[in-house]
């Protein structure tokens, strides 16, 4: 196609310009000649590329206008985009003292697979330290550095009517902060609420499933999956028995009523300078011990300025869950756990059931002065059903099972700069209040205490930051 034109364009030229031309003409027809040339070489090369619409399957728009989970539009390429995140944080708690640990050492790999679909990969590098979400605490464990697959999915890019198609493991599309990666949320640590609801980010194996309208005018999202489970971990999921054992209390099984089915809607609208974002959604299985899982959340973003990154944005959720626990009961028999030769620990089976909740809410406000920084502040409550063997009768043994909930209040504030487009500092203050005081089962123990917290973050985006 590119030759017909230009074969034509020089068929015109050739028959617009007389026979006989002056010198001064001579070099204005080159110079279009030229011009006509450039012309059909951009054609060509609008030709051999090809547009793809990548899906954007956690889109958060972040307090600075960064889409932690934006692919955007690329051309189509088969050779892979490469990223990277280092994420480094360091804590002072009144309770534990200072820790240092690069939170976040990941690698992201992208291409498209062909014009139909693409493929990325997430490479995570955790450490001997842990940040504890639940608790806030900075936690060893045994081990050196790790590395791990954090994602590894297949997304459709061409389906008709607004249909996408994803598979493999993933970040579900639930909640409004639990599908962020942790170095792309507003704040350092992630909201309690969402962790004791979801049990970390919203990490899922299996199939899911968007629609978003193209006949409406303003935007909307379907969301459907089918996966395992949602949660990097289930909070409360096994407890220590006296005897030393450890008793799982939700069970793993994999049967098509033990899977999580889950669904989401979401909506955008803009009122003059003002976007405000919608969102609900619900999980749950259909087997004895069905976990049931629902939010909704609330964003508003207000840029003042068009020509500025000046922006206020205000972000609200609430979450639920509540979940059929297999619970140990108190058998026949003692057994004897300290070698005195004395059976004094009681023996337990697993014939009990009690239903454990969690529920929260978070919500946080920030400003952006301009390119460089941005102050925000943070509350967040939960309250979690815990269980735990306790010594009710304060006889020296842990001989009673016990349910009991943990009122946790959050306070935070906290200061972002940016001193370039790759690269964020954050200075956060926090206090944590804890009102254990509410026992299913009676007794008397004191619980974890009061404690205030001091964060610093240091964050580099190194090549194409896109999961």
């Amino acid at each position: 196609m590119s030759k017909q034109i230009l074969c034509t364009c020089l068929v015109v030229l050739t028959l617009t310009v007389p026979f006989k031309i002056r010198a001064g003409e001579l070099e204005e027809l080159r110079e279009q000649v030229r011009l006509l040339t450039k012309s059909v070489d951009d054609l060509k090369k609008q030709f051999t590329e090809q547009r793809v619409e990548e899906h954007v399957p956690h889109q958060v728009e972040s307090q600075s206008g960064h889409h932690g989970h934006d692919h955007g539009k690329e051309s189509f390429s088969i050779s892979p985009r490469i990223g990277s995140v280092i994420d480094t944080i360091s804590q002072y708690s009144s309770d534990t003292g200072i820790d240092f640990i690069p939170r976040t050492v990941e690698l992201t790999l992208m291409a498209e697979v062909d014009q139909f679909a693409l493929g990325y990969i997430v490479l995570n590098a955790g450490t001997e330290i842990e940040l504890d979400e639940r608790t806030g605490f900075l936690r060893r464990h045994d081990g050196n550095y790790e590395v791990q697959v954090e994602e590894a999915a297949i997304e459709t890019t061409s389906l008709p009517y607004g249909l996408k198609v994803k598979g493999g493991q993933f970040f579900a599309d639930f909640t409004k902060l639990g599908k962020v990666h942790p170095h792309d949320r507003p704040f350092i640590d992630g909201p309690r609420s969402v962790d004791t609801v979801i049990g970390g980010e919203t990490l899922a194996r299996g199939f899911e499933v968007s629609y978003t309208p193209e006949w409406m005018n303003q935007y909307a999202r379907l969301t459907g999956g089918f996966v395992d489970g949602i949660g990097s971990e289930i909070p409360n999921a096994t407890v220590d028995l006296p005897d030393g054992s450890t008793h799982t209390l939700f069970r793993g099984r994999r049967d098509f009523q033990d899977m999580t089915y889950y669904a989401r809607g979401e909506t955008a609208m803009e009122l003059g300078s003002v976007k405000v974002e919608f969102g609900a959604d619900y999980a749950t299985n259909f087997d004895a011990e069905r976990r049931q899982i629902a939010s909704a959340d609330l964003l508003a973003r207000w840029k003042p300025f068009n020509n500025r990154k000046d922006a206020f944005v205000w972000g609200a959720e609430a979450l639920w869950q509540r979940e059929q626990a297999v619970v140990p009961t108190l058998g026949l028999g003692a057994i004897d756990t300290d070698g005195d030769g004395v059976a004094e620990t009681p023996v337990f089976t697993n014939t009990g059931t009690q239903f454990a909740q969690g529920a929260g809410f978070y919500t946080y406000a920030q400003y952006r002065f301009g390119k460089y920084w941005e102050p925000g502040v943070r509350y967040d409550f939960t309250r979690p059903d815990i269980f735990e063997f306790r010594d009710t009768d304060a006889d020296g043994f842990n001989e009673t099972f016990t349910k009991f909930s943990n009122d946790i209040h959050t306070y935070s504030a906290y200061l972002t700069a940016y001193p370039s487009e790759s690269q964020r500092l954050r200075l956060q203050f926090s206090y944590v209040g804890i009102n254990e005081d509410n026992f299913f089962a009676g007794g008397n123990v004191q619980g974890p205490r009061d404690q205030f917290q001091v964060w610093l973050q240091w964050t580099v985006f190194l090549g194409e930051h896109k999961h």
